[in-house]
């Protein structure tokens, strides 16, 4: 008997399940690793007519209920299961592409030599002043990848939100405590209009 063949079971009048099929259905109900307990218990009731009740145990689901529960329950938690996965896998896939396409927006950004002091200096620390044009726009995409980190908003907006929160936390200004009000700011608009207002100046010198 399969979990098919189980649902199918489970769909039926309750009455009408016998001791026979109830014992058949508890072995297959046994072989899910998940499941820990499954006695028969007997009718919930003298008549013949009552409801079929095991004793039943798995991660999350426990107690006496109708074999028809426990097929249910069974097939619930597959389903939540299920369900979790696909949104993973979806969630997963989300990410992907727009890495991909945050990639391709890098890629066609790469600052020319003298342009950007930061990634100036990330190619310096790598021993890589002399590099062809492919090596640099991959060098882009790794430092900028790094630096944007934990910024929201549009690419270009996070690229722009990177290179200036790179230049405030460069300063000799900007020791842990500072830095550690500073990770506040996730928003890429947040960093580009306090730039613009001189707002982060503020922030820094009312941090003591």
């Amino acid at each position: 008997m399969n979990m098919r063949d189980l649902e199918v079971l489970a769909n039926r009048p309750a009455a009408c399940i016998s001791d026979a099929e109830v014992a058949e259905a508890i072995a297959a109900i046994l072989a899910d690793v998940r499941v820990t307990k499954a006695v028969h218990v007997g009718r919930d009731s003298d008549d013949v007519n009552g409801r079929q009740m095991i004793d039943f145990a798995m991660p999350g689901f426990s107690g006496i209920h109708t074999l028809g529960r426990v097929i249910s329950a069974l097939g619930e938690e597959a389903r939540v299961n299920a369900a979790a996965a696909a949104k993973q896998a979806a969630d997963q896939a989300k990410i992907a592409k727009k890495n991909a396409a945050d990639r391709v927006e890098l890629l066609k950004n790469v600052p020319a030599a003298g342009r950007n002091a930061g990634f100036d200096r990330y190619l310096a620390s790598k021993g890589a002043d002399e590099i062809g044009q492919d090596d640099r726009a991959e060098a882009h995409v790794e430092y900028m990848v790094a630096h944007m980190d934990g910024l929201t908003g549009s690419i270009k907006q996070r690229m722009w939100a990177a290179d200036i929160r790179y230049s405030k936390t460069s300063s000799p200004r900007f020791d842990a405590k500072r830095a550690a009000t500073f990770k506040k700011f996730k928003s890429a608009k947040v960093w580009i209009d306090g730039d613009r207002d001189h707002s982060f100046y503020k922030v820094l010198e009312a941090v003591k």
